[in-house]
């Protein structure tokens, strides 16, 4: 009878183990407050020349999941099976306004094949589209109706902010405005955490102020002093001028922020994913190196919370 039992309970321990998701088995500590993912635009030279080497890494890394930026020439359904393999979630997609008013239900559709629970608006064009741009309302309606997609099959758009969303405009933020005439059901914010300091806003006092706004966070760090054209770094080039001479990113906690400070105003807020993003590597180390740095700032100021 005691061997009977001893067979049993094996046999159902190897079940539960079996049917257990892959990923389950490498989840973030119980005393992590957070998922941790990373964006991987941050990776995108490596991605573009071995994609299953980088989630490899990520997977060993510790990190929960990750944010596309796109496929990098793989099918959306083999990428997913690269990422499960790894134990990595896809958690959201940074997707652009054309890309997904072209066809709303279908980039809703695809996405959340793919096990997404979120679609993040990369960028907004602040001379058009934002509050006091001529192309505002239009801008607006395409929000609306993106949104419309993404709920119907279970997914939330986000705004993915930079340092222009934070002028002031008739005494509020241009991003308050923005996620005030949506409404928190059609669009919530993915704050990024080095833009909004870079804006003169302390990212943990918007956190606080935005409780339940914020269900993904960008923390990106940096140090040096803003100024210059800091969109040269990405490409982007609306401001003209040359690049900062002193700004630069650093991995997440080894910059200016206050990484412990803004893990508590997350956990407070409601947010329940971490994304780590650094747009380019620092001090001679590999995009990877600095990914591997990020996330074990990130589980070490875990364990002070």
């Amino acid at each position: 009878m005691k061997k009977l039992f001893l067979f049993a309970l094996a046999a159902f321990v190897l079940t539960a183990c079996k049917s257990a998701p892959k990923g389950e088995s490498k989840a973030a500590p119980s005393q992590s407050p957070f998922k941790v993912g990373i964006q991987l635009y941050s990776l995108r030279g490596d991605c573009e020349k071995d994609l299953e080497g980088v989630l490899k890494a990520l997977g060993e890394d510790g990190y929960d999941g990750v944010e596309l930026a796109g496929f990098y020439q793989y099918a959306p359904e083999d990428f997913k099976k690269l990422c499960d393999k790894y134990g990595l979630r896809i958690i959201s997609a940074h997707v652009g306004r054309d890309e997904l008013i072209k066809d709303p239900e279908g980039q809703a559709k695809l996405y959340a094949s793919l096990g997404c629970k979120y679609i993040a608006l990369p960028w907004a064009d602040r001379k058009m589209d934002l509050p006091a741009a001529p192309g505002y309302n239009f801008y607006l309606d395409d929000l609306r109706k993106i949104s419309e997609a993404c709920q119907k099959e279970g997914l939330q758009l986000l705004y993915h902010s930079h340092d222009f969303e934070f002028e002031n405009y008739k005494g509020k933020d241009l991003i308050d405005t923005l996620l005030d005439d949506c409404g928190k059901d059609v669009l919530k914010s993915e704050l990024d955490t080095c833009w909004c300091h870079v804006a003169g806003t302390d990212p943990s006092e918007f956190l606080k102020g935005h409780k339940g706004l914020c269900p993904l966070v960008h923390f990106k760090d940096y140090v040096g002093t803003p100024g210059g054209n800091m969109y040269a770094l990405i490409g982007k080039e609306d401001k003209g001028g040359d690049k900062s001479e002193t700004f630069e990113y650093r991995p997440v906690g080894d910059g200016k922020l206050d990484l412990a400070d803004m893990l508590k105003a997350a956990k407070a807020s409601g947010t329940k994913w971490v994304i780590v993003e650094q747009d380019e590597p620092s001090e001679g180390k590999t995009a990877l190196e600095c990914a591997k740095l990020s996330i074990k700032n990130v589980r070490k100021a875990f364990k002070k919370l």
